[in-house]
């Protein structure tokens, strides 16, 4: 069960158009001509027009504030962690130090944990997470485990993905547990990872397989559950371009109203920490017991998940 989530989002930030002009011509994203559609395009119809920019901060400083701060406030016990997950940047856009696991062990006082690294599936691999770290709680041979995201771009080029988004930094972290009584029980999941997309361009991607992926992942989590959308109160999706997702959810009868999309152009795509961001904010709205609700994570590889998660 998902007993506790928080995040950090720099409040420095970094404009669009500063991201943009800094690529080299070849390097704009193959939906555009120029780099003035790109700019246009993020600023009006995506209404994002700055990112999350952590400047000189690297992984290690987002960490040991948020770490801290969360130690300090008891939210986080080091003694009670049996695991860290720590989730990979598969891309190497930051400045990660090498044994980051070992390290947040000596010096943080995690002093039983065994550490996990995850990748390989980019802004999905939180979910993934979730779910190996709800199997794990199952086999009662661990009670608490903690999963670590860190988004740290050090050039602003490489902050662009195609017409899908534009990343910001940021941390967030999510402990789960086996004994308490209260927080978000995850009822299972749905994966579906399409392996032809290795390559990860989604410029060679056609646009019909992939709404044809992501309608087949979140139709394959109600049928797997025999559930219907009605019974979700809440849906959480990622910051970034959803306009193929939504007409996916939209087609298998989910209202959009219930999409919480307010805040998808405030910090930019924060890779995986966009479900932290996402479900906190519905945990915080103190919703009422046995509320559904439904998450949508996908990495640009492939790699499709559902999450059928429930407050308690």
């Amino acid at each position: 069960m998902i007993v506790h989530l928080d995040y950090l989002i720099p409040e420095t930030k970094v404009s669009v158009k500063t991201v943009i002009e800094s690529m080299d011509e070849k390097d704009i994203p193959t939906f555009f001509e120029t780099k003035e559609d790109a700019i246009s395009f993020y600023e009006n119809v995506l209404n994002l027009k700055e990112v999350a920019d952590a400047k000189e901060k690297n992984e290690l400083d987002l960490f040991d504030e948020l770490i801290t701060k969360n130690i300090n406030q008891k939210t986080v016990d080091p003694s009670e962690i049996d695991l860290i997950i720590i989730i990979d940047d598969a891309l190497q856009r930051g400045n990660r130090m090498p044994n980051f696991g070992q390290y947040i062990q000596h010096s943080y006082g995690f002093n039983k944990a065994d550490v996990l690294i995850l990748s390989g599936n980019h802004c999905s691999n939180i979910e993934y997470a979730i779910t190996y770290a709800e199997l794990m709680l199952k086999s009662e041979m661990i009670n608490n485990i903690l999963i670590v995201g860190i988004n740290k771009v050090k050039h602003y080029p490489e902050r662009v993905i195609e017409n899908y988004a534009i990343m910001g930094d940021g941390i967030g972290i999510v402990v789960l547990s086996s004994k308490n009584e209260k927080g978000v029980k995850v009822n299972g999941s749905f994966s579906l990872t399409h392996g032809a997309f290795y390559e990860a361009d989604l410029s060679k991607i056609p646009p019909i397989l992939l709404y044809k992926n992501y309608t087949l992942c979140i139709s394959g989590l109600l049928k797997k559950y025999k559930l219907s959308p009605s019974m979700f109160s809440e849906i959480i999706l990622q910051n970034a371009n959803i306009s193929a997702i939504l007409e996916c959810f939209k087609s298998l009868g989910f209202k959009t109203k219930k999409m919480n999309l307010d805040h998808i152009s405030e910090y930019g795509h924060i890779d995986c920490i966009d479900f932290i961001i996402n479900l906190k904010r519905v945990v915080d709205k103190n919703i009422e017991k046995s509320t559904k609700i439904i998450s949508f994570g996908n990495g640009y590889a492939g790699s499709n998940i559902c999450l059928n998660l429930e407050t308690l």
